[in-house]
Protein backbone atom coordinates (compact mmCIF):
# COMPACT_ATOMS: atom_id res chain seq x y z
CA UNK A 1 0.00 0.00 0.00
CA UNK A 2 1.25 3.55 -0.86
CA UNK A 3 1.65 5.74 2.21
CA UNK A 4 0.11 8.69 1.13
CA UNK A 5 0.13 11.90 3.70
CA UNK A 6 -1.42 15.40 3.09
CA UNK A 7 0.82 18.37 3.06
CA UNK A 8 0.13 21.79 4.99
CA UNK A 9 -2.29 23.36 2.49
CA UNK A 10 -4.16 20.05 2.63
CA UNK A 11 -2.75 18.42 -0.96
CA UNK A 12 -2.64 14.75 -0.77
CA UNK A 13 1.40 13.03 -1.22
CA UNK A 14 2.90 9.75 -1.71
CA UNK A 15 5.92 9.18 0.18
CA UNK A 16 8.76 11.28 -1.81
CA UNK A 17 6.49 14.24 -2.04
CA UNK A 18 4.94 13.53 -5.22
CA UNK A 19 1.66 15.30 -5.48
CA UNK A 20 -1.56 12.88 -6.23
CA UNK A 21 -3.84 13.40 -9.64
CA UNK A 22 -6.80 12.53 -8.20
CA UNK A 23 -9.82 10.71 -10.41
CA UNK A 24 -13.22 11.17 -9.26
CA UNK A 25 -13.12 8.78 -6.56
CA UNK A 26 -10.04 10.40 -5.46
CA UNK A 27 -11.28 14.01 -5.15
CA UNK A 28 -14.82 12.11 -3.28
CA UNK A 29 -11.97 10.82 -1.05
CA UNK A 30 -10.43 13.67 -0.20
CA UNK A 31 -13.38 15.48 -0.01
CA UNK A 32 -14.72 13.44 2.93
CA UNK A 33 -11.05 13.70 4.34
CA UNK A 34 -11.56 17.51 4.51
CA UNK A 35 -15.38 17.19 6.12
CA UNK A 36 -13.49 14.49 8.73
CA UNK A 37 -10.79 16.69 9.71
CA UNK A 38 -13.51 20.27 9.63
CA UNK A 39 -15.45 18.04 12.11
CA UNK A 40 -12.47 17.65 14.34
CA UNK A 41 -11.14 20.75 14.46
CA UNK A 42 -14.68 21.93 15.29
CA UNK A 43 -14.20 19.03 18.45
CA UNK A 44 -11.09 20.41 19.72
CA UNK A 45 -8.66 17.48 18.10
CA UNK A 46 -6.24 17.07 16.24
CA UNK A 47 -7.71 16.44 12.57
CA UNK A 48 -5.08 13.59 12.21
CA UNK A 49 -5.12 11.47 14.87
CA UNK A 50 -8.98 12.29 16.26
CA UNK A 51 -7.43 12.81 20.08
CA UNK A 52 -8.38 15.57 22.28
CA UNK A 53 -5.53 16.88 23.47
CA UNK A 54 -4.39 20.82 24.53
CA UNK A 55 -6.51 22.09 21.55
CA UNK A 56 -9.23 20.67 23.28
CA UNK A 57 -8.49 22.10 26.80
CA UNK A 58 -7.95 25.85 25.43
CA UNK A 59 -11.07 25.55 23.51
CA UNK A 60 -13.60 24.88 26.64
CA UNK A 61 -11.69 27.39 28.42
CA UNK A 62 -11.98 29.98 25.54
CA UNK A 63 -16.24 28.96 25.46
CA UNK A 64 -16.11 29.12 29.71
CA UNK A 65 -14.51 32.63 29.42
CA UNK A 66 -16.50 34.09 26.66
CA UNK A 67 -19.86 31.77 26.31
CA UNK A 68 -19.66 31.37 22.87
CA UNK A 69 -17.69 28.40 20.90
CA UNK A 70 -14.41 29.55 18.40
CA UNK A 71 -16.64 28.75 15.89
CA UNK A 72 -18.95 31.23 16.77
CA UNK A 73 -16.24 33.63 17.71
CA UNK A 74 -14.82 32.87 14.04
CA UNK A 75 -18.19 33.64 12.21
CA UNK A 76 -18.62 37.17 13.94
CA UNK A 77 -18.50 39.97 11.64
CA UNK A 78 -17.07 43.49 12.05
CA UNK A 79 -20.85 44.84 12.08
CA UNK A 80 -21.78 42.08 14.86
CA UNK A 81 -18.65 43.15 16.71
CA UNK A 82 -19.17 46.99 16.19
CA UNK A 83 -23.06 46.59 17.69
CA UNK A 84 -21.56 44.89 20.80
CA UNK A 85 -19.53 47.68 21.52
CA UNK A 86 -21.66 50.40 21.14
CA UNK A 87 -24.87 48.74 23.06
CA UNK A 88 -22.07 48.31 25.90
CA UNK A 89 -20.88 51.71 26.08
CA UNK A 90 -23.63 53.75 24.49
CA UNK A 91 -22.73 55.73 21.81
CA UNK A 92 -20.01 55.23 19.06
CA UNK A 93 -18.21 57.82 20.15
CA UNK A 94 -17.72 55.98 23.31
CA UNK A 95 -16.89 52.70 21.96
CA UNK A 96 -14.59 54.48 19.43
CA UNK A 97 -12.89 55.63 22.66
CA UNK A 98 -12.51 52.48 24.99
CA UNK A 99 -11.45 50.76 21.67
CA UNK A 100 -8.94 53.27 20.50
CA UNK A 101 -10.94 53.85 16.99
CA UNK A 102 -12.43 57.10 15.82
CA UNK A 103 -16.41 57.39 15.85
CA UNK A 104 -16.23 57.27 12.11
CA UNK A 105 -14.33 53.86 12.12
CA UNK A 106 -17.15 52.48 14.41
CA UNK A 107 -19.74 54.27 12.17
CA UNK A 108 -18.10 52.58 8.67
CA UNK A 109 -18.48 49.15 10.64
CA UNK A 110 -22.04 49.41 11.96
CA UNK A 111 -22.92 50.12 8.04
CA UNK A 112 -20.97 46.72 7.69
CA UNK A 113 -17.99 48.43 5.36
CA UNK A 114 -14.25 47.20 5.97
CA UNK A 115 -11.83 48.27 7.92
CA UNK A 116 -8.12 48.79 7.23
CA UNK A 117 -5.56 45.93 9.41
CA UNK A 118 -5.13 48.11 12.51
CA UNK A 119 -8.66 48.88 13.29
CA UNK A 120 -9.51 45.57 12.36
CA UNK A 121 -7.65 44.51 14.83
CA UNK A 122 -8.39 46.82 17.47
CA UNK A 123 -12.13 46.46 16.99
CA UNK A 124 -12.05 42.63 17.20
CA UNK A 125 -9.88 42.46 20.46
CA UNK A 126 -11.91 45.49 22.46
CA UNK A 127 -14.77 43.29 21.68
CA UNK A 128 -13.46 40.09 22.75
CA UNK A 129 -12.38 41.76 26.21
CA UNK A 130 -16.03 42.95 26.76
CA UNK A 131 -16.96 39.23 26.19
CA UNK A 132 -14.77 37.94 29.17
CA UNK A 133 -17.05 37.04 32.33
CA UNK A 134 -15.06 38.57 35.18
CA UNK A 135 -15.43 36.26 37.78
CA UNK A 136 -14.77 33.48 36.04
CA UNK A 137 -11.49 35.22 34.44
CA UNK A 138 -10.17 35.61 37.88
CA UNK A 139 -10.93 31.79 39.07
CA UNK A 140 -9.58 30.79 36.21
CA UNK A 141 -6.06 32.73 36.33
CA UNK A 142 -6.05 32.18 40.19
CA UNK A 143 -5.94 28.26 39.28
CA UNK A 144 -2.28 28.49 38.03
CA UNK A 145 -1.39 28.45 41.76
CA UNK A 146 2.18 26.51 41.05
CA UNK A 147 1.35 24.74 44.27
CA UNK A 148 2.80 21.38 44.16
CA UNK A 149 -0.34 18.51 44.66
CA UNK A 150 -0.99 18.15 48.03
CA UNK A 151 -0.54 14.15 49.40
CA UNK A 152 -3.51 14.22 51.60
CA UNK A 153 -5.65 15.35 48.88
CA UNK A 154 -6.99 14.24 45.35
CA UNK A 155 -9.15 17.32 44.64
CA UNK A 156 -8.38 19.19 42.00
CA UNK A 157 -9.88 22.27 43.96
CA UNK A 158 -8.97 25.66 43.60
CA UNK A 159 -6.19 24.19 40.53
CA UNK A 160 -6.42 24.01 37.24
CA UNK A 161 -7.31 20.83 36.39
CA UNK A 162 -8.17 17.84 33.83
CA UNK A 163 -9.79 14.36 34.34
CA UNK A 164 -8.97 12.27 30.81
CA UNK A 165 -8.21 9.43 29.68
CA UNK A 166 -4.28 8.86 29.14
CA UNK A 167 -1.67 6.83 27.51
CA UNK A 168 1.62 6.42 29.45
CA UNK A 169 4.15 4.63 27.13
CA UNK A 170 2.96 1.46 25.87
CA UNK A 171 0.78 0.73 29.12
CA UNK A 172 -2.96 0.51 28.88
CA UNK A 173 -5.11 3.17 29.06
CA UNK A 174 -6.23 4.61 32.40
CA UNK A 175 -8.17 7.32 34.00
CA UNK A 176 -6.32 10.03 36.28
CA UNK A 177 -6.71 13.84 37.70
CA UNK A 178 -3.38 16.04 35.36
CA UNK A 179 -2.64 18.56 37.66
CA UNK A 180 -1.00 21.66 35.41
CA UNK A 181 -2.03 24.19 37.29
CA UNK A 182 0.04 22.82 40.31
CA UNK A 183 3.90 23.01 38.56
CA UNK A 184 6.13 25.35 39.78
CA UNK A 185 7.46 26.26 36.49
CA UNK A 186 3.35 27.46 35.73
CA UNK A 187 2.75 29.55 38.36
CA UNK A 188 0.75 32.65 37.11
CA UNK A 189 1.37 31.14 33.79
CA UNK A 190 -2.63 32.67 32.57
CA UNK A 191 -1.98 36.19 34.65
CA UNK A 192 -2.78 37.96 30.83
CA UNK A 193 -5.53 36.11 30.14
CA UNK A 194 -7.30 39.35 29.03
CA UNK A 195 -4.68 39.78 26.34
CA UNK A 196 -4.53 36.26 25.32
CA UNK A 197 -8.28 36.19 24.89
CA UNK A 198 -7.95 39.77 23.05
CA UNK A 199 -6.10 37.96 20.64
CA UNK A 200 -9.08 35.13 19.91
CA UNK A 201 -9.35 31.86 21.16
CA UNK A 202 -6.28 30.06 18.77
CA UNK A 203 -3.58 32.43 21.00
CA UNK A 204 -5.19 30.90 24.26
CA UNK A 205 -4.62 27.14 22.89
CA UNK A 206 -1.19 27.95 22.20
CA UNK A 207 -0.46 29.01 25.99
CA UNK A 208 -2.53 26.09 27.18
CA UNK A 209 -0.07 23.91 24.58
CA UNK A 210 2.44 25.46 26.61
CA UNK A 211 1.11 24.78 30.08
CA UNK A 212 0.15 21.24 29.37
CA UNK A 213 3.87 19.95 27.60
CA UNK A 214 5.29 21.98 31.21
CA UNK A 215 3.13 18.96 33.02
CA UNK A 216 1.99 16.51 30.96
CA UNK A 217 4.55 13.52 30.56
CA UNK A 218 1.57 11.53 28.33
CA UNK A 219 -0.95 11.21 25.95
CA UNK A 220 -4.20 12.74 26.12
CA UNK A 221 -6.45 10.14 25.19
CA UNK A 222 -10.31 11.69 25.93
CA UNK A 223 -11.01 14.79 28.22
CA UNK A 224 -13.62 14.43 30.47
CA UNK A 225 -13.53 17.04 33.19
CA UNK A 226 -12.10 20.08 33.89
CA UNK A 227 -11.75 22.03 36.78
CA UNK A 228 -10.27 25.22 37.65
Amino acid sequence: MVRRYRDQKGRIRDAMGKAFKLGRSGRAEEKNVGKMHATARAAGKDPETGKAGARAVGHAMWQKLTGRSPKAEESMTLKERAEKLVAKYGTATAAGKASGMSRHAIGRALKGKNLNAKNTEKLEAQERRDALKPRVTQRIKKSMTGIPQSSQSDSPQNTFGIYALVEVSSDKPEERWLYPGRMTGNAGALDDLEDLAAEGPEALQERIQEIMDEYVECEVLEIMDIQW
